[in-house]
Formats: C-alpha cells, structure tokens, sequence
C-alpha cells in the first residue's frame, strides 16, 4: 500500500466553502478525516505541526468570513417586530422608536416616532433602561433582559423586556445599532404562592406582603389594609429578604416580577402548576458573591443535613433533569451543582491561574454553605476538574467519582483505538486548539437553526456510539438531556473546547496524587468507543484506592441511563465514611 501523501489544499478549500455555505461542513469533515484521522498518528501529528500556522490562518480567516455573513439581516425593521409573537418595538441607541408591531401599541401605548423614555417606568426601571441603551451602545453586551415595572396607566404593572442588539437591517444599514425590544406583560396569578412558598419556604402571611407590594402599596399602606402594626409588616418584610437572598424590596419586586413571567406563560398554556416529587421549583439558582469580587451561580438540591455531593459538571448546566435528581434525593444524599463561571479563558494550558481560580471559587462555595468534607462528582471532563478539586483541597474530599470520564491519555495506542469523532476534535485539542473555534460556530449554527440540524448534531456528537444515538432517538428523556447539554455547551463554543482541551492532557499525575489518600472511583460504560473500559481496568491493578465499575450496556450516556447505579454506590460509600467516623468518636 502506498504511503500516504499529505496535501492541505483540499482542507483549505473545505473550509472557506463551509464558511460561505455552513451545510458543506460535512464536506471539511471528510476533508479532514481523510488527511488525518484516517492516516496513522504520529505521520498526522508531524504534517499538523508543519502545516499548524498555515492552516490556523486559513481557519482564523473562514471564521471571520462566517461570522460576517451570518451578522446582515436581510428584514427590514418593521417585518422583525411583526414576526414577534408578543409586543414587541425596534428603537435606535437614544430610545427613539422607528418600528412597532400592534401589540405593541395595543398593550404599551407604543406609536411610531415616540421615545421608549415616555414609557411611564418606576424611578428604578427608568435608571436600568438608561443603562442598558449605553451599554447596547457601547457594544458591551449583545442581549439583556430587564424585569421592570410601570406606572400611571400600567397601574404598578409589572413587565419584562429583553433587548437585543441588531445589526445591519436593511432600511437602516448606517446605524449599525438598533435594538429590538420585545416585552411581556405579567400579573399575578395563583400558581406564584405555589413557587414562593416552595422556593424560599415563605409563609402565606409573607407572599400576602408580596402580593400587596405588586399591587404598588407601600408597607404603612400593606399594614393599614392588613390590621396590623407597621413594626409587624416590617418585620415580615427582613424576613422575606433574607429567605429570598434579596437586599432591597425594588430587589425583591423584580425578581418577583421574572417568576410571574413564568406563572403567567403556564397560564397561557393552560396546564396545571404541577411539579414531581422533587421539582425544580424547590431549587432556584442562588448566587453568592466571591472574596475578589466575582459571582457564583449554583443550585442546592437536597436536605441541609444529607451527605453533600459536589458536582464538576462543565458541560451540563446546573439545572438537572428531576428524574437524575430524584435517585440520588431518595438516598439521603445533596447534589449541588454549579454554573460555569463566565469570561473563562479559551486556553488553560496558557492561563493556568484561571483554572485555579475555578477552583478556588469551587472551595469558596463549601466555605459558604459551612460543609467540611463532600463527595466529587465529575462528568466526562468534568472528573479531572474533580480530580484537580481534590489534589489542590484534599482536606475536603471525601471521595471522587468520575463518570464516563476514560483514564488520561498516557501512550499511542489510547489514540488509535479512539473513535474517529473523538479522535478528529482531540487531535486538533492536542495541537492547535483554536482551529476548533470555526467548526464548532458551524456545529452551532447548524444545531440552532432547525429541528433537523438538532437532529444531526446529535448523530455527529454521538457518532462513535452508535446504541447512543439509537437510544437517545428511541427515548423522550434521553433526547431532552442530550439536546440540554448540547445547547448549553453550544451557547458557548468556548466552553466544549475548553473540555477537550482538558482532556487531551495527561493528568496521569494528578490522579495519582490524588489516589496517595482519597479513593478514586471511575463509572464507565463497557461499551464507551471514545475511551476504553480496559484501559481503566489497567490503572486500578497499579492502585488500591482506584476502583472500576462497568455500566453494562453504555457508551456516553451513563449519567442518566445508570444514576441509580451512581447513587447507590456515592450513598454506600457516605455510609461507610459515616460509620468510620462514628466508631472513632465512640473510641475516642
């Protein structure tokens, strides 16, 4: 057989069609497999490391053509606000209205030529509108959404309005900043005594307060129509607050006013306010502030008492399907869950000081909540990031579990035997990670823009796992969860590359040190084609404290086809853990 001969021209020519035309991306793939994935490794790698800077310039360039053409909108502005479904208004950076559909003018009094400042908003609401036309201005941010409240005729009613920044319509190409205002009315409704009181275990006399405060009464008003004294409502009024983690009532009201939101579009529906045993609305993101002034944003589900579970989820967001909550809930554990801070870095090999903030931010949240010890529980990437966890915060780690995490990749032959998808996006991880970043915008193009580029992106992410796809196609509860995780990584086509490149590195070492005192746990399914259970098989003949446990029948998807598998075996461990602890303290 011939050897082969590498030649980039057809990758060059793939990728810039791509750019100009996204559905020839299968194209590039085919391009691409066929120079690299399908040759042997060690020839790939030495013609990618010759050809990196020329074809990196090529990729950076297709990248900047592809977003270029997907930012001309070719409506004009008046055929946006008409294709809204709800009031909706286009205004240039100063407030000046230039187009409005009838919702719009039957529900906010809105006309041509008016200004949105005539809209009569709170002192509050007029102050956050201010803000957010110079930001859009400034080009700072590309969408916001504000829960507001008017007055005078809207009589203190509540309503939010998400603004997003166009560019380039074609009635008004010379001002490439209009925003689009679209707005929802919102009144109060009966299902949101539901939601406060399972949210914030507000009592009825509390959520009556709120009730009145949406009605615009001031709280000598609220103790007047209640008969009672204004210390009293006062009073009810710091409890409120600080159930709801809220600093200020304008605080608390808009806050209120995004839950109502929700109420209301489920009446709209007509479908029952009904919630599993362990519904989401029991859970809300909470968010706490940092020591060096960031943010962190992560729900808390379970009891205050039970064994808490601290998840590295990267690629999942911390809202979680009830059905993987609800084995874990049922065994006396708590999942808490994080988002994925903002504004990371694309590289961490090169930033390594942001990783470790991650990190740290992580170990701020344990500060916060008061836990001493936790179990860490990562999915895919997410188990070195738990692995990091527990070599940089040993003290706080009771165990690690790593699901469908694979061993680090330590030797040639781990790359051979990966599946091709996997192969083809690690390869490039390996070398020159920022060539991920066109065809993963393609991959999100594709994924947003229809039902069948959801439905193909699902068949290429899980190509190495055919039975994946099968039963991802073949099951309701799969499919939301695959669909999920993969709008979530998709939001931000930083944060999957981010996993791979995380993945690409040998983190053999960290394991290791990790498993010198805390005991290491890998769930993985037998029938996983990116990395092989043999693999981990290996590693835990070579260390006591590395444990295997085969999820018979998986491949990608054993954290929602096994999480009772994953429960039992967190909760036994917390049991033994405890009854250790327990036997000690009587001796002592």
């Amino acid at each position: 057989m011939p050897e082969k001969r590498f030649d980039d021209d057809r990758i060059v020519d793939a990728v810039y069609d791509s750019a100009l035309a996204p559905q020839r991306f299968d194209a590039l793939v085919r391009a691409w497999d066929d120079v690299f994935v399908d040759s042997q490794i060690d020839k790939a790698e030495l013609f990618l490391s010759k050809a990196r800077n020329t074809l990196s310039r090529h990729f950076e360039r297709a990248d900047q053509i592809f977003l270029s053409t997907q930012n001309v909108q070719h409506h004009s502005v008046q055929d946006i606000v008409d294709s809204e479904p709800t009031s909706a208004f286009i205004t240039d950076t100063k407030g000046q209205i230039i187009a409005s559909n009838a919702s719009a003018t039957e529900n906010l009094c809105i006309s041509h030529h008016m200004n949105v400042h005539s809209l009569p908003l709170d002192a509050k609401s007029e102050t956050q509108l201010n803000t957010l036309l110079k930001q859009m201005a400034s080009k700072r941010d590309d969408a916001q959404t504000l829960a507001i409240r008017g007055v005078n005729q809207f009589n203190n009613q509540a309503f939010v309005l998400v603004a997003q920044r166009l560019v380039n319509t074609a009635k008004h190409a010379q001002d490439s900043t209009l925003i689009l205002f679209k707005s929802s009315l919102v009144t109060w409704h009966s299902g949101i005594e539901k939601v406060l009181a399972n949210a914030f275990e507000l009592t009825s006399a509390e959520i009556e307060v709120i009730e009145s405060l949406n009605k615009g009464l001031s709280l000598k008003e609220i103790a007047q129509q209640r008969a009672r004294s204004l210390n009293t409502i006062r009073t009810q009024m710091k409890s409120i607050l600080q159930k709801t983690e809220t600093q200020t009532q304008s605080n608390l009201m808009r806050h209120v006013t995004s839950l109502l939101l929700v109420a209301n579009k489920l009446e709209e529906k007509q479908l029952p306010i009904s919630e599993p045993e362990y519904g989401f609305a029991e859970f809300p993101l909470k968010t706490i502030n940092t020591t060096d002034g960031n943010t962190i944003r992560y729900r808390d589900y379970g009891k205050p008492k039970a064994s808490p579970v601290l998840c590295f989820f990267p690629v999942l967001p911390s809202k979680q399907h009830a059905s993987f909550i609800e084995p874990f809930l049922k065994r006396g554990l708590r999942l808490i869950t994080l988002e994925e801070p903002e504004n990371l870095p694309l590289s961490f090999r090169s930033k390594k000081d942001e990783f470790e903030h991650y990190l740290r931010c992580f170990n701020e949240l344990l500060t916060h909540l008061k836990l001493k010890k936790v179990v860490a529980l990562g999915h895919c990437v997410g188990g070195i990031y738990a692995n990091e966890y527990a070599k940089r915060f040993p003290e706080q780690v009771r165990a690690v579990y790593c699901v469908d995490t694979g061993a680090p990749l330590q030797s040639q032959t781990q790359w051979e035997q990966m599946g091709k998808t996997a192969r083809r996006t690690f390869m490039l991880a390996k070398n020159f990670p920022s060539m991920l970043l066109m065809p993963h915008r393609l991959v999100a193009h594709r994924f947003f823009k229809s039902k069948d580029g959801q439905e193909q992106v699902i068949n290429y992410f899980y190509a190495d796992n055919p039975d994946d796809v099968k039963n991802i196609q073949g099951d309701v509860r799969l499919k939301e969860w695959a669909l999920n995780l993969l709008s979530y990584c998709l939001r931000d086509i930083k944060r999957p590359i981010r996993a791979c490149e995380m993945w690409v590195q040998n983190w053999y070492p960290t394991l290791a040190q990790v498993l010198e005192t805390i005991p290491v746990f890998f769930i993985h399914g037998d029938k996983n084609q990116q990395f092989s259970i043999d693999d981990l098989h290996e590693l835990a003949d070579r260390h006591e404290r590395l444990s295997v446990a085969p999820a018979n029948g998986a491949a990608q998807l054993t954290l929602m086809t096994h999480t009772d598998l994953i429960a039992l075996l967190i909760a036994e461990q917390c049991y033994l853990d405890a009854s250790q602890e327990q036997a000690l303290s009587s001796q002592l």
